[in-house]
């Protein structure tokens, strides 16, 4: 019943174990709101679903636009590295 999603990480070194924490965090948040959804009455369910789905659609493009953030001066990927002149 639950599907996982994979994120668009990029294979470097080090991007595996942050891919499956970031996995494992979100199936732990699906199995919460499982848990969750246990508890309310039949009537609130599908309202549930409806809000889960469009929270789900909104964590998504704010991961992935994080993720693909571009330099707009450049339009290279922002690594959070600058280079700094002094004078």
């Amino acid at each position: 019943m639950i599907k996982t999603w994979k994120f668009p990480l990029q294979k470097k070194r080090g991007d595996q174990m942050k891919r499956e924490f970031m996995e494992n965090m979100v199936k732990a948040k699906k199995y919460e709101a499982l848990a969750f959804a246990s508890l309310l009455p039949e009537s609130v369910k599908p309202h549930m679903q409806v809000i889960q789905k469009e929270l789900t659609e909104i964590v998504k493009e704010c991961l992935i636009s994080g993720l693909k953030h571009e330099d707009k001066e450049t339009g290279t990927e922002n690594s959070g590295v600058h280079k700094v002149k002094i004078d």
